[in-house]
C-alpha cells in the first residue's frame, strides 16, 4: 500500500549519454565532497550514481524547478530551460523520479582543485 506521505518514486530511463548538466551544483561543493567519501584524487573518476528529480512548484525563484538530490542531499537542479520541459512531459505521471546520475570532477594537484559536478542520463 502507498504511504501518502511518502511519494511514489518512478523510474526514467535514459540514452546513456549522460548530457544533461545540472545546474547550480557549484553551491553544492560541500555535500557532493560527502558523497564522493569526502576525497579528492588526482585521478578522479566519475562516480555512478542514483539520483531523484523534485518538482519545486513553490520555488519563489521559479515555480518550474526540479530539484537534484543524491542520497537525500540536494546537489543542485535541472537546467532552467529545461525544467518546464520536464515538467510537462511527466505532468500526471509522479510527484518524484529516479535517474541515472554521475557525479563528474572532484580532482586535486598540487596547484589546485576542481570542482564537482553532476550530469544526468535524461
Amino acid at each position: 500500500m502507498h504511504d501518502p506521505a511518502s511519494p511514489e518514486i518512478l523510474d526514467l530511463a535514459g540514452p546513456g549519454k549522460y548530457a544533461v548538466r545540472v545546474a547550480g551544483a557549484s553551491r553544492y561543493q560541500a555535500a557532493l565532497l560527502a558523497l564522493c567519501g569526502n576525497e579528492r584524487s588526482r585521478a578522479a573518476k566519475p562516480r555512478k550514481v542514483t539520483a531523484q528529480l523534485w518538482r519545486e512548484p513553490d520555488n519563489p525563484h521559479d515555480p518550474h524547478a526540479v530539484r537534484v538530490a543524491i542520497d537525500g542531499e540536494t546537489v543542485g537542479y535541472l537546467p532552467r530551460d529545461l525544467a518546464p520541459v520536464f515538467n510537462e512531459l511527466t505532468t500526471g505521471r509522479g510527484e518524484v523520479f529516479r535517474v541515472k546520475a554521475m557525479i563528474v570532477g572532484g580532482w586535486k594537484n598540487e596547484r589546485d582543485e576542481g570542482t564537482f559536478g553532476v550530469r544526468l542520463d535524461i
